[in-house]
């Protein structure tokens, strides 16, 4: 059982945040793939191809559902944020960075990284939507400045690792904990 601890995401070039309280998970997965890579080639007469390594990939896949009684819907602007580039605004606005991201998640790793398909989707069913005023979620007030806060958020992405040094199997301490967070 994966001790839950926090889920933060971050973009090191910008210095946006996604953050997730432990407490407020229902449901979390998590699918870590190590992927080693070869550029295969026959040769004339020979039974079995050569194999010539190419790379490792690193690629972890996560899908956390958050519902309980707060409104989740500033985590729809927190996770569209750490997505974008830092920009150098000129006479034209050219990406200056791409995104770099800190991943830590729930006591599972703490490592560097890129996002590859973040989706975040909220619940449109009424039993999943509350009213909001000021941050605090009400029953059923008649608040002229009601608006409607999503109780129910589901978060899936995949994050390709890059490591800060290249794991050494020759040196212990480098590969220790590999492929969790030291």
């Amino acid at each position: 059982m994966i001790k839950y601890e926090d889920f933060e995401l971050y973009n090191i070039v910008t210095g946006h945040r996604a953050c997730i309280a432990a407490d407020s998970v229902y449901k979390f997965n998590v699918d870590d793939k190590i992927t080693p890579n070869y550029n295969e080639s026959t040769g004339y007469g020979k039974f079995d191809p050569l194999m010539v390594y190419k790379n490792t990939t690193r690629t972890v896949s996560a899908q956390i559902s958050l519902k309980g009684a707060i409104d989740y819907s500033y985590l729809i602007k927190d996770f569209a944020l750490t997505t974008i580039p830092k920009y150098d605004i000129g006479e034209a606005s050219v990406i200056k960075n791409a995104p770099l991201y800190k991943l830590k998640l729930f006591g599972y790793f703490d490592e560097f990284g890129v996002i590859k398909d973040l989706q975040v989707k909220p619940s449109f069913e009424s039993k999943d939507m509350a009213f909001v005023q000021d941050g605090f979620l009400l029953s059923g007030d008649s608040a002229e400045d009601k608006k409607y806060g999503f109780t129910k958020l589901d978060i899936s992405f995949s994050f390709i690792v890059l490591h800060k040094e290249t794991p050494n199997t020759d040196v212990s301490d480098s590969v220790s904990n590999w492929p969790f967070s030291s």
